[in-house]
């Protein structure tokens, strides 16, 4: 299933007008690495996606979940 980070970026990358070329040479990585994320044949991981994020003029944030989602303690 779709990455929903993943997908948010590439509909801000492409609202932008931003190419994966540009990605690629902001993140400090080759194109085909780009490629790769947007299809979802390869993880980019963390780091990558907070500069692919930061990038395109975001940052990623955390927000608290419902009570019922946490992991409880044993």
């Amino acid at each position: 299933f779709p990455d929903p980070i993943i997908t948010e970026l590439i509909k801000i990358r492409e609202e932008l007008g931003v190419s994966r070329v540009a990605i690629a040479e902001a993140v400090g990585v080759a194109k085909v690495s780009v490629d790769k994320w947007e299809n979802e044949t390869n993880d980019p991981g963390f780091r990558k996606v907070v500069a692919w994020a930061k990038a395109l003029g975001y940052e990623l944030d955390l927000h608290p979940i419902p009570e019922k989602k946490k992991v409880r303690h044993l």
